[in-house]
């Protein structure tokens, strides 16, 4: 262990001195570094937010949507539906000793200062987005979010057809790029449902009634926007150069239609890539084949096989599959209804335009309101999905009819 000197001697106290000033003068140099932290004040859940919270998550955990463990230590735990309502009624300032199930209910529907009305509808906003979040559908994997603010006819606009870089000589002046024009039009539409809880079913405790419900129509408006997509896809729409998307002006349609292939993919891919915007050439690369159910088999064959595919899914030990690793695979049940043997590609959503679903205000998600009160014998709920499906660019999408 290092000794420090005697600070008894005078040289010696001065060099300590010396050695302490440098090592606080460092320290004020690093500190002077950082900006000031600017002062906050952190609000926590109030007592009854907490209450809220938790009677929340038993009523979702009872219903399976959320976790079991939820309904580890929480006071809510065997609370029926009846219950809570009473416990909502006597925090709102309302006497319900010797009142039936029926009364009871029925005032917490009605009396204002009730959270029950509040603390179903926040049950079936979770249930319902868990509905949506888990349906399982393929379109967000190939599509492009998009944000419209109204409901009128909106031009979509060019991003990815700036004019190549120019070379600047020194003391050269910079030229203006000038964006490429896009004629295609979004529009909003707005698509719904009502649905009803009765008091019968709060008071014979049925959580399916608020909870596989609100599922139910969140999976619905997933739906809603998958078909969407789909039929941007498959109806083959009329783009704002008065073409069809898939036409063989657009260079994007295979004629005469094959089955899924090596070579057949291989000659979309090279296809897709030889697509040419404002005179450049765009270089744009598969990312994956939408392919109904039936073909789904073969496509994978082909994105995953070692060995060359022929037709009839033949494979051929001698050559290899030069599509192998260059592509994903979305099968869809729409494609099969469509037309059970043509397939797609589709290029890269996160880099290029394929099909926009815009939403109102960029909420991708369906909203859900509740009413209730004196005149109505429960709840109302009304799912609610502002969403448009556009194709934005035809170079990014090919088709093939299939064989």
């Amino acid at each position: 262990m290092t000794r420090l000197p005697n600070p008894g001697n005078g040289s010696m106290r001065t060099n300590l001195q010396a050695i302490a000033q440098a090592r606080i003068d460092e320290a004020v140099r690093t500190l002077e570094t950082y900006a000031p932290l600017a002062p906050y004040v952190a609000i926590g859940e109030s007592e009854d937010e907490k209450l809220r919270a938790a009677a929340v998550n038993a009523m979702l955990a009872r219903a399976n949507i959320a976790p079991r463990r939820e309904l580890l230590g929480n006071p809510f735990a065997d609370h029926s539906a009846v219950q809570l309502a009473r416990w909502c009624s006597e925090r709102g300032g309302v006497d319900v000793t010797g009142r039936s199930d029926w009364e009871v209910v029925g005032q917490g529907f009605a009396n204002t200062t009730s959270d029950f009305p509040n603390l179903l509808a926040d049950v079936a906003r979770k249930a319902m987005l868990r509905g949506f979040d888990a349906s399982g559908e393929t379109y967000p994997l190939w599509t492009v979010p998009g944000t419209l603010f109204d409901f009128k006819p909106t031009a979509r606009a060019g991003l990815d057809s700036f004019p190549a870089l120019d070379p600047v000589g020194d003391g050269s002046s910079f030229k203006h790029g000038t964006m490429g024009d896009r004629k295609e039009t979004a529009t909003l539409a707005t698509y719904g449902k009502i649905f009803s809880v009765s008091r019968q079913a709060v008071i014979e405790d049925d959580l399916g009634a608020f909870t596989r419900l609100p599922m139910a129509a969140g999976r619905a408006a997933a739906r809603t926007a998958g078909d969407l997509a789909y039929a941007a896809l498959t109806g083959n729409p009329t783009m704002g150069d008065a073409i069809a998307l898939f036409h063989a002006s657009h260079s994007n349609l295979a004629s005469p239609g094959t089955a899924i292939t090596t070579a057949a993919v291989d000659a979309i891919r090279a296809s897709m890539a030889g697509q040419v915007n404002n005179g450049i050439v765009t270089g744009i690369r598969l990312y994956a084949l939408l392919v109904p159910l039936a073909l789904e088999g073969t496509a994978r064959a082909v994105a995953n096989g070692q060995f060359f595919v022929g037709e009839g899914g033949a494979l051929d030990a001698g050559r290899a599959n030069t599509a192998q690793g260059t592509f994903e695979v979305i099968a869809d049940h729409r494609l099969d209804v469509a037309s059970p043997g043509a397939w797609y590609a589709v290029a890269d959503p996160e880099r290029f335009d394929t099909v926009e679903l815009a939403y109102l205000g960029g909420d991708s998600q369906p909203r859900l309101d509740t009413q209730s009160g004196f005149s109505q014998d429960g709840m109302k709920f009304k799912i609610t999905f502002d969403v448009a499906a556009t194709p934005l660019e035809y170079r990014t999408l090919a088709k093939n009819p299939g064989s």
